[in-house]
């Protein structure tokens, strides 16, 4: 039987990559995000046409009546991916705390675990406004769901990262001159991995992913010839297990496919507002 999956999320960076691989192990995906079709960037759009032509993806907005389609969809595993683990601001707060109270409320009504990817600067008394809000969002979770699986995940990097990143300013000629919060880094498909095992198998509560290597942030900084800037490093929540995993992906080859990646799609990004 063909299981079914919702990625709330679905064009982020992290949730973008979860949608490829249940595609791709041949599962049917509901994908949501907040995108209407007729207005989105350059980046969106590209990744939308690499899914959108596969019949067992469907897409809706948040401004669609996408509540009445996950009921439809009736989706075995529900994925909350709409907040990046390493964004700077929490603009879309209010609207993905809304997403959240329904995705947690459509689990409650049938019975479903719902993994939500959070960041490992998830603290009560984060130095982070982003550390507060994921908190938060942990939060929720925790107090209203029976069945839940938090993952907590570093700074992510590979294909699709997000221009304000650090390894994606240094591969397009510019500096890391923002530290990101810890000193861990882990590939974009290996977060993807996790996520996917975290819905499909018995694993309950809050981890935290990990690359097991000491300071990996600081070593691909490095590696592209950057200057690791000063700032302080924030520890983990306490509470937070190890998520249970080897590291498929050296940290040299992720960022070869990042550089690669980059050089083919870099017009994409030049014309992001």
């Amino acid at each position: 039987m063909t299981n079914r999956a919702i990625v709330a999320g679905a064009l982020t960076f992290v949730g973008y990559c979860l949608v490829e691989r249940l595609l791709e192990e041949g599962n049917e995906v509901l994908g949501l995000d907040f995108e209407e079709i007729a207005g989105m960037s350059a980046v969106s759009e590209e990744k939308l046409l690499g899914v959108g032509r596969n019949a067992a993806f469907t897409y809706r907005s948040f401004q669609e009546s996408y509540i009445e389609e996950m009921r439809r969809h009736g989706g075995q595993m529900v994925y909350m991916c709409a907040a990046e683990p390493n964004q700077r601001s929490v603009a879309a707060g209010q609207r993905v705390e809304r997403l959240l109270r329904q995705l947690i409320d459509f689990c409650k009504t049938h019975t479903k675990k719902l993994v939500l990817l959070s960041s490992v600067e998830a603290q009560r008394e984060a130095a982070t406004e982003n550390g507060r809000f994921f908190y938060s969002l942990e939060q929720q979770v925790e107090q209203e769901l029976q069945h839940y699986g938090i993952l907590q995940m570093p700074v992510v990097y590979g294909p699709w990262q997000p221009a304000f990143m650090a390894y994606h300013r240094l591969l397009s000629g510019g500096n890391a001159d923002h530290r990101e919060q810890g000193s861990d880094a882990v590939y974009v498909d290996d977060a993807a991995a996790c996520l996917h095992e975290m819905g499909t198998g018995s694993l309950e509560g809050l981890y935290h992913l990990s690359s097991g290597k000491p300071q990996q942030w600081e070593a691909g900084v490095r590696l592209l010839g950057g200057t690791v800037p000063p700032g302080e490093k924030h520890g983990r929540r306490a509470g937070a297990r190890v998520y249970p995993y080897q590291p498929r992906t050296a940290l040299e080859e992720g960022l070869r496919r990042q550089r690669l990646h980059l050089q083919q799609y870099q017009h994409l990004y030049e014309r992001m507002p």
